[in-house]
């Protein structure tokens, strides 16, 4: 009997002890030392016991609440939700496309001399913080115009600015992406009181191509869309851009999920460039256009995996059909998955148009037909 008495005793000691202990940890966690009493800690400049009181963890921890933007510092509507820089690798893969407008093709000389990238005029006509400018001048681009006015209002006043070239991540909330649209079309087509007509590159999400506003804004009658020329091509990067919202928008109510989780970029949906890239001037001089064969060489072929020629590693589509499967969007018919056999002769007819090989069939072709002999 004392036997066990005395293990009772002992076990009621450790729970004791443990419950002491959590209390402890529980106590000093929310900022309070045990039993009410401030804790003696040795200064260490003093080398001494002292009385000191603690400090709270939450009010030790707190950071520097990041510099907001002041109301009113856009003379438009926004939303916080839509204020995201677009990164620089974006630009990045742009590298090709802008170059090659620069490329003088008068028809006078063969050898065709390129202009330098200051030359090239590109507008952006949706201002978030003001970083694309800083993005594309590392490029060597330092020609971009990106001010912070309401557009649509200089839509209607007539106070667009002369530019080369429109590059734009519009945001996606509201009408602002059909108006982009809208506004595109009527800038590429022939008028008599424009002399040229535009290139314009915009950054939109993967859903864009199967909306009515899509089909609306590309159904006018002076513009062909069509599967023999269609009307965008589509430049689509391996890896979903991330965007970077500013500072100043995480602590605003419009902040997105990611940045409530505590991560510095956002990327809600997958998005690529819709390019359209016709016959442009600058300085009264024709420059290069981007044709088929030219898209070809540089991407590979249409729906390709990798590009053959150069280091880029953008897939190229001409037409929506082509868009990989991962980046297409969720309406589109041809998203759905197809059988195993279709799946492997898909990636045949892939594999063999990146490679510039001939198919089998082509080669069947090619080769004389073997008579065959008659048996008597």
């Amino acid at each position: 009997m004392d036997y066990q008495n005395s293990n009772r005793s002992d076990q009621e000691k450790s729970k004791k002890k443990k419950r002491d202990k959590k209390k402890k940890k529980r106590t000093k966690k929310d900022g309070e030392w045990p039993n009410g009493q401030e804790a003696n800690l040795r200064d260490p400049a003093r080398g001494v016991a002292g009385a000191a009181t603690p400090v709270p963890l939450e009010a030790s921890a707190q950071k520097p609440a990041p510099e907001l933007q002041p109301p009113g510092s856009h003379p438009f509507p926004v939303d916080d939700s839509d204020h995201c820089e677009t990164p620089l690798q974006a630009y990045k893969d742009l590298e090709a496309v802008l170059d090659r407008l620069l490329w003088i093709d008068d028809g006078s000389n063969q050898r065709k001399k390129k202009r330098p990238r200051s030359e090239l005029t590109i507008y952006d006509p949706y201002y978030c913080d003001g970083g694309v400018k800083t993005k594309l001048a590392s490029m060597g681009f330092t020609n971009v115009i990106n001010r912070n006015r309401d557009f649509y209002r200089d839509i209607e006043s007539g106070e667009i600015p002369d530019y080369d070239v429109l590059v734009t991540n519009p945001p996606y909330s509201g009408m602002h992406m059909e108006r982009i649209l809208d506004f595109c079309r009527q800038q590429s087509e022939c008028q008599p009181n424009k002399k040229k007509k535009k290139c314009f590159f915009l950054l939109l999400p993967h859903f864009v191509y199967t909306k009515d506003y899509y089909q609306r804004a590309l159904s006018s009658n002076l513009i062909e869309n069509s599967k023999t020329n269609p009307f965008f091509y589509f430049l689509v990067p391996e890896i979903r851009y991330a965007y970077i919202p500013p500072a100043w928008v995480a602590e605003r109510s419009g902040a997105s999920k990611a940045l409530v989780k505590g991560k510095e970029t956002t990327a809600p949906f997958p998005s690529f460039w819709y390019c359209h890239g016709p016959s442009t001037s600058i300085q009264q001089q024709q420059i290069h256009h981007h044709d088929e064969a030219w898209l070809r060489e540089t991407f590979g072929p249409s729906g390709s995996f990798r590009s053959k020629h150069g280091p880029s590693r953008l897939r190229y589509a001409r037409v929506a059909e082509d868009i990989p499967r991962d980046f297409k969007g969720e309406f589109d018919a041809t998203k759905k998955r197809p059988n195993p056999r279709a799946r492997k002769r898909q990636r045949q007819k892939q594999y063999q148009q990146a490679r510039s090989l001939p198919s089998p069939a082509a080669k069947a072709q090619q080769q004389p037909k073997k008579k065959k002999k008659r048996r008597y």
